[in-house]
């Protein structure tokens, strides 16, 4: 598939990335960084922005043939989720999960760290309580990309203008992990569900 097809598929899960990386987190310093899901394609965009923001990443995955794809994308360190160090501390989480996850990135937080909530694949986010941030000293936000855009388009072009000089210069390629006819539906859904996909899977009229 050509890059700039793929741009235009794949921009919405790129900017979901991009988005919160660059305008809700700080980075004025070198920081750590934990994607979740990172074998997707939130998760595969998130990598290459964080590695273009200087950041170390960790990419944290459901299963093991999904790690070498996280390691050529510029994770430093790459990790089946039940396997992730018990000692790991992050200053950044970068969550398409949620569920069970989400209550676990929270414990990996360095203080004044912030997980950035970006969907629930994995279930709906658990309750949570001021007092678990303030005692803390951690923060949690979140971004929906379609609100956003309503709300704040100034926001999203801004940030599309970016991503295109970083499309063009070629630090950010958006991975297309496998592209099917549009016939061929139900097996592109199937393909999702049961977390074989890798990237961002595509119909192809």
């Amino acid at each position: 598939m050509r890059p700039s097809r793929a741009l235009r598929l794949c921009r919405c899960r790129t900017e979901r990335a991009y988005v919160p990386l660059t305008r809700q987190v700080r980075f004025e310093e070198e920081r750590t960084v934990l994607v979740h899901a990172a074998a997707g394609g939130v998760g595969t965009a998130a990598i290459q922005v964080a590695r273009v923001l200087n950041a170390t990443v960790v990419a944290a995955v459901g299963s093991p043939e999904k790690l070498e794809l996280c390691r050529k994308l510029g994770a430093e360190q790459a990790y089946v989720y039940d396997e992730i160090p018990g000692d790991l501390r992050v200053d950044v989480v970068v969550d398409p999960v949620g569920g069970e996850l989400f209550e676990a990135a929270l414990g990996r937080l360095r203080p004044l760290g912030q997980l950035v909530a970006i969907g629930y694949a994995g279930g709906l986010w658990p309750e949570l309580q001021p007092a678990q941030l303030v005692g803390r000293n951690v923060g949690v936000q979140g971004v929906y990309i379609g609100r956003l855009l309503r709300h704040a388009p100034d926001v999203i072009a801004a940030a599309t203008r970016e991503l295109l000089e970083l499309w063009s210069g070629g630090r950010i390629r958006p991975y297309v992990g496998a592209e099917l006819p549009l016939a061929e539906v139900e097996q592109a859904h199937e393909l999702v569900e049961s977390r074989r996909s890798v990237g961002k899977v595509v119909l192809v009229p």
